[in-house]
């Protein structure tokens, strides 16, 4: 993990290494003083407790030595000495989540490091879980003098088990000094950011709202919904009711959708089956978003409906006879959404058809491949 600007010093004994110089004078001479323990670590799942904290990360110890240590670093993060023992032979199959979380902090501290790094050390925990690794750093801390640096959004958990604090905001560093001095600063500068956001939101939303009034005025409807859409997600996010605005805006698409239906049976009296369905499409969808109801105006297609149906499954047998079955597939899919329309099953009518005896819809993708 490289810096993106300044100096990284760090103490080893009496001498400060710069860790932005790469070379075993300056980096490398810290660096197995320092553990880390990132978000995503976990143990090995096929190897012990013992193995996992000496074997599997290159310790190679005399098994009597493996032993003492495995079990001192395992009293370091809270385990007692006869509970250290009973799960040296564990897998981590056979181990809590508390449990595993701190058998991974043990086998970061059995390195014996100056400074751990935790990254996010308490994730996705239970309040039980987050409570156990707490303890199990105090633990570590008093039993082995080392420095955690942890980095956390989870404000009690910064507060149970740090001394010292600093907060972070994009990139530059806007308060430091003892925990509660922190999460105060950082509390009172979350709240004007809250109102700020709430601020911007209002705004946002009166904004949308006149927008889709000006293109109401102009009978542009896919601009209307557009920014009605957007208008009530803001409202959403706002706990607003906006029921109100919506009604005035109700005319718009009323027109919108009667022009739509109009085109509709315009390409249902020139035979242009497609067409006129997805013009029905739209009015049903935007009828919907507005909440109007256009059920009324739906029957007279349903006869248009009946002939493209049958149009496009004889469409669909004349591909297959040719093989060509991508454009067959076309014409059944088209098929099943003038069959929606008229209440059918699509499945079940072609099911009665004989060219269609062993061809089903999965056969068809299949052979697509």
């Amino acid at each position: 993990m490289e810096r993106d600007s300044g100096k990284v010093d760090v103490r080893i004994g009496d001498i400060w290494v710069d860790m932005t110089e790469k070379g075993t004078d300056f980096r490398g001479r810290a660096k197995p003083h320092i553990g880390y323990l990132h978000q995503e670590y976990s143990l090995y799942p096929h190897r012990n407790v013992l193995s996992n904290l000496t074997e599997s990360i290159g310790l190679k110890l005399e098994p009597e030595l493996a032993r003492t240590k495995t079990i001192a670093a395992l009293k370091a993060v809270g385990f007692d000495e006869n509970t250290a023992h009973e799960i040296l032979e564990k897998t981590s199959y056979e181990l809590s989540v508390g449990e595993r979380q701190r058998v991974t902090m043990a086998q970061v501290l059995i390195r014996e490091p100056r400074i751990v790094i935790f990254d996010e050390p308490t994730g996705t925990m239970d309040q039980i879980t987050k409570n156990e690794v707490a303890n199990s750093i105090l633990t570590a801390r008093k039993e082995t003098g080392t420095t955690f640096v942890i980095v956390s959004h989870d404000m009690e958990f910064v507060r149970n088990v740090c001394d010292h604090a600093a907060h972070m905001k994009l990139g530059k560093i806007t308060a430091m000094g003892d925990v509660g001095s922190v999460l105060e600063e950082i509390m009172i500068e979350e709240k004007a950011d809250r109102e700020k956001t709430l601020e911007d939101r209002n705004n946002d939303l009166e904004r949308f709202l006149k927008r889709a009034q000006q293109c109401a005025d102009l009978n542009v409807l896919n601009d209307v919904d557009f920014y009605v859409s957007k208008a009530k997600e803001t409202a959403v996010k706002l706990n607003k009711d906006i029921s109100i605005e919506l009604e005035r805006l109700k005319p718009a698409y009323r027109k919108g959708i009667s022009e739509m239906l109009k085109e509709a049976e315009r390409y249902a009296s020139e035979g242009q089956i497609y067409e006129m369905h997805v013009y029905i499409e739209n009015a049903i969808n935007y009828a919907a978003k507005a909440g109007i109801d256009i059920s009324g105006e739906l029957p007279k297609f349903m006869h248009t409906y009946e002939e493209g149906l049958k149009e496009a499954l004889q469409e669909a047998e004349k591909h297959e006879a040719e093989g060509l079955l991508g454009m067959s597939y076309q014409y059944i899919h088209r098929a099943g959404n003038y069959a929606e329309k008229l209440g059918k099953n699509i499945e079940d009518i072609l099911k009665s058809l004989p060219w269609y005896e062993k061809w089903t819809l999965t056969d068809i993708h299949m052979k697509l491949r």
